[in-house]
Order: structure tokens, then C-alpha cells, then sequence
């Protein structure tokens, strides 16, 4: 099996598996931690047809729906088996595709199983109904740029409370052009279209003539 696994035409399948492996390493040492990178607040609502409602061609794959260490695991997984299903199939007709071949020839049915995926994890995780809150709530509300460098026309993820004082990751790009938003800035969220929010720069205590 392994040897199966590690044959150069299985090997972009191999990759794949190995990620996954990753990812759920990197769970289980972050709830031993508390520290999980699988945390995340949900910023999202499904509508009667089972649809995640965001917007965004990326949302359409469920970037943002749910945490994004549950979106790259399911695309890993699905990538793998499509794969691996692919080439054993064409083994047994003709023999393997080339490996490149056989990633492009699963990638579509990949993103489509992920979206699915997304759909159904998201209708299953963890939720406090009394608690539900729009995601244009969150419009106003002050937050802190994570990883990762906001400027326009290249978003970055920022972790905003809600009245709640549930968490969500958003993606923010800054309201004025030109404006550079690194990580930790203190920001305000301005405005929400599809799934991205303008957002403007808090001004430092010390600017303001305060004491921290």
C-alpha cells in the first residue's frame, strides 16, 4: 500500500495525505495547548436550501464558513481519494496517468466536493442559536488585523468580537487607497460587500494625547 502510495504517479495524491496528517497534528497539539488554529468564530447563516449565505466567488467554496485548518483538510481529502480512486481505475484498464494528468483531471470534482463538504460541516458545527448575530452587525464594531498584511486589492484576515463577545475572522481590505494595514493594527470596521470589509486604522492612545 504504501509503496502504491509513494509511486510517482500517485505522488501530487501523497503530498495531499501527508497535508492532511499535518493539519490534524497541528489540532491536536493545539487543543493540548488551547491554543487550536481550528477556532473560529461563524460569520455565516444557511438559508432553507441548505446554501451558506456569504458571498465572494472564494465564500463559494466555504472560505470563511469554516475554519479555514477544516476547509484545507477537506480539499487535502477529497484531492487524495479522487486521486487515488483515479489511478487505481486507471490501472486496471491501461495503467496509471501521468501524475500531473491526474491532478488536473480531479481538481474540478475536488472543489466541488469541498464546497459540499463545507455545506454540511457547517450546518453541523457547534452553534449558539440565541446568540446568532448578522455578520453586518459586525459593521463598526473595532477589531485586529491577524496574520498577514491588509492594502487594497489584497485582503487580510482580521478577528472581530460581536456584542456577544463571540469571535469571527473576517477579511478587511482598507477603506482609503494606498493605506497599509499590518498585523496587530487596531482597526474599524466601515462597510461589508459580499464577504470583505473596508476598514480604517485606529489612532494609537499616544496619538490622541492619552496615557496607555
Amino acid at each position: 500500500m504504501l509503496e502504491t502510495l509513494l509511486a510517482p504517479a500517485n505522488q501530487p495524491f501523497a503530498v495531499a495525505i501527508g497535508l492532511l496528517l499535518g493539519l490534524l497534528l497541528i489540532e491536536v497539539l493545539g487543543t493540548v495547548t488551547g491554543h487550536r488554529l481550528g477556532d473560529h468564530g461563524h460569520d455565516h447563516e444557511i438559508d432553507a436550501d441548505g446554501e451558506i449565505d456569504g458571498g465572494g466567488a472564494l465564500d463559494w467554496i466555504g472560505l470563511g464558513k469554516v475554519p479555514l485548518v477544516v476547509l484545507l483538510a477537506e480539499f487535502c481529502a477529497a484531492f487524495a481519494s479522487f486521486g487515488l480512486i483515479l489511478q487505481a481505475a486507471a490501472g486496471a484498464v491501461a495503467g496509471p496517468l501521468p501524475a500531473w494528468a491526474a491532478a488536473l483531471a480531479v481538481l474540478v470534482p475536488t472543489v466541488f466536493a469541498t464546497r459540499w463538504l463545507s455545506i454540511g460541516i457547517a450546518r453541523i458545527l457547534p452553534r449558539e442559536e440565541t446568540a446568532a448575530v448578522s455578520i453586518d452587525s459586525l459593521v463598526g464594531r473595532i477589531a485586529t488585523i491577524g496574520s498577514g498584511t491588509a492594502r487594497s486589492g489584497n485582503p487580510a484576515e482580521a478577528k472581530v468580537k460581536d456584542q456577544h463577545g463571540h469571535i469571527h475572522y473576517v477579511r478587511v481590505h482598507p477603506a482609503t487607497e494606498g493605506d497599509v494595514l499590518p498585523a496587530n493594527t487596531r482597526i474599524v470596521l466601515l462597510a461589508r460587500a459580499g464577504g470583505l470589509f473596508t476598514a480604517a486604522r485606529l489612532p494609537d492612545v499616544d496619538d490622541l494625547g492619552g496615557k496607555p
